[in-house]
């Protein structure tokens, strides 16, 4: 017969530390066994973080907006890049020097107006994708200050979409959620 359920409460878990060696079964609710976003306070218990510090210089573009997407670009040769976008602009993260990137393409610059990238990498190649706007790529291959829209890379085959999600998966680019379906 199965029994009601029943209410009960964990006092302060996690208080006793992170315990990785014992068995979760017989452990004591008061260990963790992740601990993920935290730090390790000065009584050496596990404790939440204070939050978010500005990691750039002024950066006269971004103002006093924040930054709404953030990426971390890995090439082949395991260069890291951070990319970022705020404030109607994408940057590049280089110690903490926050660079403006200008559009290096064909025509007209797109016009940004909203922040709400989706970020994802293939093959050294950053690219953000929102709603209603034509996908942009970085890529360091061509310059290290300038961004284009994917359309404009070189070799690309095909009509490229405009979709406001985006995700890499066995050497392709998938994309989701266009105006079309």
């Amino acid at each position: 017969m199965a029994k009601s359920t029943a209410t009960f409460s964990i006092s302060a878990p996690g208080f006793h530390g992170l315990n990785l060696s014992d068995s979760p079964v017989d452990l004591s609710h008061n260990f963790a066994l992740d601990a993920v976003n935290c730090i390790i306070d000065k009584s050496g218990r596990v404790a939440s973080r204070k939050g978010w510090e500005k990691a750039h210089a002024a950066n006269t573009d971004l103002g006093t907006s924040n930054i709404e997407c953030i990426g971390e670009l890995i090439q082949a040769d395991g260069t890291a890049t951070t990319l970022a976008a705020g404030g109607g602009f994408l940057f590049k993260l280089s110690g903490t020097t926050l660079t403006t990137l200008t559009y290096g393409g064909g025509g007209a610059a797109p016009t940004i107006t909203l922040n709400n990238w989706k970020f994802c990498q293939l093959n050294g190649i950053a690219m953000f994708w929102q709603r209603g706007y034509d996908p942009l790529i970085y890529d360091p291959a061509v310059s290290l200050t300038d961004f284009r829209r994917l359309n404009e890379k070189v070799g690309t085959a095909g009509t490229v979409p405009t979709a406001n999600d985006a995700l890499v998966a066995s050497g392709r680019v998938w994309a989701a959620d266009r105006s079309a379906n």
